[in-house]
């Protein structure tokens, strides 16, 4: 089972985290792993729009199988911010660019997994977690200023997850009650690269053209199930 680090979703520095754009105040400082509304989440009942997911929603999780929501965030966005910084901008994921079947619209901190021969040849091993906005300038990926309102939806479990959106991309979710998780399950964690760090392998797959680099290993038969179910992307 793939757990996530617990410090990864504590050791964000408060101030850090409002300039990204979290409301670190609502949830004791832990930044807002938002998907943004209209997104497809893959469920038991198929791919369904992130914001129709209610607590006790049955998620496909990349190794944990079905796994239940324990909590959701809803927030409202305003549409076309005055003065929003570049980095704030949300980006805009083509069709296969990180596994993705359709385009896929992120926030620039929510990190997404990817899987890569590179990653194992600069970091020995083949998947790490990155914020999206490390992804800006390749295959396509852009920064857009928001014209329209996003209303992110944080979804989350007894333990951090990574959830299929899109129809294959992994976007980490968080704990709903980051006090439930030992510190042996914290141990156990997938590698998370600095923005600086992601940002160095994108400019290397960008230098390399490493044309099969990020696209995600979706041969589960958990997934085969969800890729024949309705509301397939």
């Amino acid at each position: 089972m793939t757990l996530i680090n617990n410090a990864f979703f504590t050791n964000l520095p408060r101030a850090h985290a409002e300039s990204c754009g979290w409301d670190a105040s609502s949830v004791g400082g832990i930044p807002a792993e938002g998907i943004v509304s209209g997104t497809l989440i893959g469920t038991a009942m198929g791919w369904r729009a992130v914001e129709a997911i209610a607590v006790g929603d049955q998620v496909l999780t990349f190794d944990s199988g079905l796994m239940p929501v324990t909590g959701v965030r809803r927030e409202r966005s305003d549409a076309g911010a005055r003065n929003l910084p570049h980095h704030l901008w949300p980006l805009l994921v083509p069709a296969g660019t990180i596994g993705n079947r359709q385009a896929l619209t992120l926030l620039p901190e929510q990190h997404v997994m990817i899987e890569a021969d590179l990653l194992e040849e600069l970091y020995g091993d083949p998947f790490a977690l990155m914020p999206a906005l490390a992804l800006e300038g390749w295959r396509g990926v852009a920064a857009l200023w928001p014209s329209e309102a996003l209303d992110p939806v944080t979804l989350s479990f007894a333990q951090g997850q990574l959830v299929y959106a899109a129809g294959g991309s992994l976007l980490l979710c968080p704990p709903t009650d980051l006090g439930a998780l030992t510190g042996a399950e914290a141990t156990d964690a997938i590698r998370r690269l600095t923005l600086s760090q992601a940002r160095r392998f994108v400019a290397a797959l960008r230098r390399d053209d490493v044309e099969d680099a990020g696209l995600m290993t979706l041969g589960s038969g958990a997934y085969a199930a969800l890729a024949t179910a309705p509301n397939r992307p």
